[in-house]
C-alpha cells in the first residue's frame, strides 16, 4: 500500500512531531511510504510565512529536513516544486479578489483554494476585511503556492499509486491542495489534529476538515458512547483546567495575564449585565459553507446591531470582552469595537490586554454570549444561560440558546432570570476534549518539557533560532506594522465605505 506523508513545515509543534510518528509508523509497517517536505522559493507562502520570507523559509526547510533524517528504515523523500514566482494569471486577479467574500468564494479547478488562503493570511496578520497595504501581495503568494502545488499533488497521488495521505488539519493553504486531490482521488486521508497537554491528545479525523459540524458532532457522540471512566471527574478537571490557566486544546492560555478576581471598573450587580465574549474570527471565517449560514455576517456586525438594539433599556448593560488575541490589532474592525461604548451609554468595552478576569465576568454576569469559543460551552457547564451566535458544534449539543434570527437574540440577551440550559451537551464537549483523542507510536512529550519524535527533540540550533527571532520581529513589525498596516491606513480610509458595506452586510 502506498502512503504519502505530507510535512511542510518544522517551525510548528507538535504538528512536525506527530506526522513524522505517523511517517514511521507506516514505515514500520511496511507501507510503501513517501514523505513529502517543502521545496519553498521566492513565490511561496504559507500561514506560517503569509509575507515569503526567505530567512523564515531557509530555517523551516533545515528543520523540517532534520527531523525527516531521524526516520528509521526504508522510505523515499521528495520535495514539493519549488515556487519561483507568481505568475501573470494570478496577480491579475488581485484587484478582483480583494473583499473577504471574492476570496472566500474563489476556487481553482473547483479546489477551495481562496478560503484556505484567506485561513492563512488572517491568522498571522488578523486583517480580517483585507484593509492592509500588503494584502494582495500576500494573498497572491499564498494562492500561487495553492495553485502550482494542486497539479503536483494529483499526479504524485497517481504515480506512486496512493491508498492514503496523512496530513495536519488542513485548513491552511499549504494543506487543502493535498487534502482535495486525494478526496478527488478517493484516496483515504488522515487529518491529524492535535488539542490537549500531552502527546494522548492527538486528534485523528478520515477524509474530512476537523471542523466540519457532521463529523465533529459524530466524533463527539461516539466518545459519550464508549467512554468507560468517570465522566463528571474527567469534565470537572477539564473545565477547573481551563480556569486556572492551564492549556488543555490551545497551546496557549489567555487567562494567565489576567488579574483573579478583578472586575471591571463601574459594574453594578444591581444591572442586568450580558458580557458577550467575541473571538478571533481566523478559524471559522474561512471555511465557508455551513459556518457561513449565520444571522450576521461578522461579529463586528453582530455586536455593533446588539449594542443599538438594547440602546434603549437603562437596567442592561452590555460588557463586551475582546479576546485578549485580539490585543494590539488596530483594523478597522478592532477600532469599531472599542468605539462602541462612545456611541452606547449602557455599552462597556473591556480591551484584549486588560487584567479583569473573564472568568470573574463569567461568574458574575447574567447571561453569557459568545461566537463559538470554548467560553460559551464553561458558561453553560458554571450555570450560566449562554447563547451562542454564530456557528460552531456546540449548537448541536444542546447546553446552548442557538437563536435563528437577530430578534430571538435580542429577545433573549433582554430577557432576566433566563434559566440555564441542561448541562449533558457541555459534559459531551468537555469530554470530547479531554479522553476523545489518544496516543500514536513514536510520538511523545507534553507542553511543558516539549515533545519528541521516537525521543528525538527536533529544535532549532542557535543560529536558527536567532534567525527565527529576527525574522518574526520583522514579520511583525515592519511587514505587519509599518507597512502592512502603517501604509495600509491611507487605503483602508478610501475604502471605507465599500469595505464596511461589504464585510458587515
Amino acid at each position: 500500500m502506498g502512503v504519502i506523508v505530507y510535512i511542510p513545515t518544522g517551525l510548528a509543534s507538535p504538528e512536525l512531531e506527530i506526522l513524522l510518528a505517523k511517517a514511521q509508523f507506516a514505515i514500520n509497517a511496511g507501507a510503501r511510504t513517501t514523505v513529502v517536505t517543502c521545496a519553498g522559493g521566492a513565490g511561496y507562502a504559507c500561514s506560517l510565512n503569509i509575507y515569503g520570507l526567505r530567512s523564515l523559509c531557509k530555517v523551516c526547510k533545515s528543520v523540517t529536513n532534520r527531523g525527516v533524517s531521524k526516520l528509521q528504515g526504508v522510505y523515499e523523500h521528495v520535495q514539493t516544486p519549488t515556487i519561483i514566482s507568481v505568475p501573470p494569471r494570478i496577480r491579475a486577479r488581485a484587484a478582483l479578489l480583494m473583499t473577504r467574500q471574492a476570496i472566500k468564494a474563489h476556487s481553482f479547478e473547483d479546489v477551495d483554494v481562496g478560503q484556505a488562503a484567506y485561513a492563512s493570511y488572517i491568522g498571522l496578520s488578523r486583517d480580517q476585511d483585507l484593509e492592509g497595504r500588503l494584502a494582495g501581495f500576500s494573498l497572491n503568494r499564498l494562492l500561487a503556492s495553492s495553485e502550482q502545488l494542486l497539479p503536483w499533488f494529483r499526479e504524485l497521488i497517481r504515480t506512486r499509486q496512493a491508498k492514503r495521505v496523512v496530513l495536519y488539519n488542513g485548513r491552511h493553504n499549504q494543506y487543502r491542495p493535498l487534502l482535495r486531490a486525494a478526496q478527488h482521488e478517493g484516496v483515504e486521508v488522515d487529518v491529524m489534529e492535535f488539542s490537549g497537554r500531552d502527546c494522548q491528545c492527538v486528534y485523528t479525523y478520515n477524509n474530512n476538515l476537523p471542523q466540519m459540524l457532521d463529523v465533529l458532532y459524530a466524533c463527539i457522540e461516539v466518545t459519550w458512547k464508549t467512554f468507560s471512566g468517570d465522566v463528571e471527574q474527567c469534565c470537572r478537571d477539564y473545565f477547573t483546567f481551563k480556569r486556572t490557566g492551564v492549556v488543555t486544546n490551545g497551546d496557549r492560555s489567555f487567562v494567565l495575564g489576567q488579574t483573579k478576581g478583578m472586575l471591571p471598573s463601574g459594574w453594578d450587580a444591581t444591572k442586568h449585565n450580558v458580557v458577550i465574549f467575541n473571538s478571533s474570527e481566523d478559524e471559522f471565517a474561512a471555511l465557508g459553507g455551513e459556518y457561513d449560514e449565520t444571522i450576521y455576517c461578522s461579529q463586528t456586525e453582530a455586536i455593533t446591531r446588539l449594542c443599538q438594539s438594547v440602546s434603549d433599556d437603562p437596567d442592561l448593560v452590555i460588557w463586551l470582552r475582546i479576546h485578549p488575541n485580539l490585543s494590539g490589532v488596530l483594523w478597522s474592525f478592532a477600532r469599531r469595537l472599542l468605539h462602541l461604548e462612545k456611541l452606547h451609554q449602557n455599552v462597556r468595552v473591556i480591551p484584549g490586554n486588560s487584567p479583569v478576569s473573564s472568568y470573574d465576568l463569567l461568574d458574575a454576569c447574567d447571561t453569557a454570549l459568545t461566537f463559538g469559543s470554548t467560553m460559551g460551552v464553561e458558561a453553560a457547564y458554571w450555570g450560566k444561560p449562554s447563547i451562542l451566535v454564530g456557528r460552531f458544534i456546540h449548537e448541536r449539543l444542546g447546553s446552548l440558546y442557538t437563536p435563528k434570527t437577530h430578534e430571538e437574540v435580542v429577545r433573549l440577551i433582554r430577557q432576566r432570570n433566563l434559566p440555564p440550559l441542561p448541562l449533558t451537551g457541555a459534559l459531551k464537549f468537555a469530554l470530547f476534549w479531554s479522553k476523545g483523542g489518544g496516543g500514536i507510536p513514536h510520538f511523545e512529550g507534553n507542553r511543558d518539557k516539549g515533545f519528541t519524535f521516537n525521543e528525538y527533540k527536533v529544535t532549532k540550533t542557535n543560529i536558527e533560532t536567532a534567525i527565527y527571532k529576527i525574522a518574526k520581529l520583522i514579520e511583525k513589525t515592519v511587514l505587519g506594522y509599518l507597512l502592512n498596516y502603517g501604509l495600509g491606513k491611507t487605503r483602508s480610509q478610501m475604502r471605507a465605505n465599500v469595505t464596511n458595506a461589504l464585510s458587515d452586510r
